[in-house]
């Protein structure tokens, strides 16, 4: 982990930037619907969708910016039993595990509205790219990695890399869950614990004492 890595995990302690990770998405989601009509309102949504997917799902970038419809993300079933998977197959995976994540509704909204309103715009063409670029393939992933740069300068006040987005959501579930490094492991799709506890179990000394002493009031109680 580079030495910016931990000063930008050390700011999920502040409350309201934890919060505004959190809300990012929402908030672009809805700086583009005030603004729809503007030509830059589909790339906003785009972006929020992309943070959205890192934030829930925790993806490197290459896995991000290569999801295919009907493919590595699709919806399985039909309403209102219907649900939106990930899948990306072990051999498109840094350490050859496949992963598989289910969707939760606040993403699949977003998702949705993505690809009904809003994708058309960015591609004219058919795409089988869920990120697709304005001619052929998918959306070059630093463009992406730019845009999310951008607009999290614009709405943390610092700028975040894909990556990073990686790190704050395993931050974010080890704050509240300082015991659960085993979880976040199998979550980020690590084959050895080992390195979920090098790069994500930083000290959670003030997050362990707290639930050891709401424990022990439970117990008094």
């Amino acid at each position: 982990m580079t030495r910016k890595n931990p000063v930008l995990l050390d700011r999920l302690d502040d409350q309201r930037f934890n919060d505004l990770v959190q809300l990012l998405p929402q908030l672009l989601f809805s700086r583009a619907n005030a603004c729809p009509n503007s030509r830059w309102a589909p790339a906003i949504v785009r972006t929020a969708l992309a943070i959205e997917l890192l934030l829930t799902c925790s993806m490197r970038r290459e896995n991000l910016v290569t999801l295919e419809l009907d493919r590595s993300i699709r919806r399985i079933g039909k309403p209102p039993q219907d649900f939106w998977v990930v899948e990306i197959e072990a051999e498109n995976v840094k350490n050859d595990e496949p992963l598989r994540f289910t969707l939760p509704d606040p993403i699949v909204k977003l998702l949705e509205a993505y690809l009904r309103d809003w994708r058309p715009r960015l591609c004219a063409k058919p795409s089988l790219w869920l990120f697709p670029a304005a001619g052929r393939g998918c959306i070059d992933p630093r463009a992406m990695a730019h845009a999310i740069r951008n607009q999290s300068r614009k709405g943390l006040g610092v700028a975040v890399s894909t990556h990073q987005f990686r790190h704050l959501s395993g931050e974010c579930y080890l704050l509240e869950n300082p015991d659960a490094l085993y979880t976040i492991s199998q979550h980020l799709g690590h084959r050895d614990p080992n390195t979920t506890k090098i790069y994500y179990a930083r000290p959670k000394q003030r997050q362990a004492s707290r639930r050891y002493q709401e424990q022990v009031l439970q117990s008094r109680t």
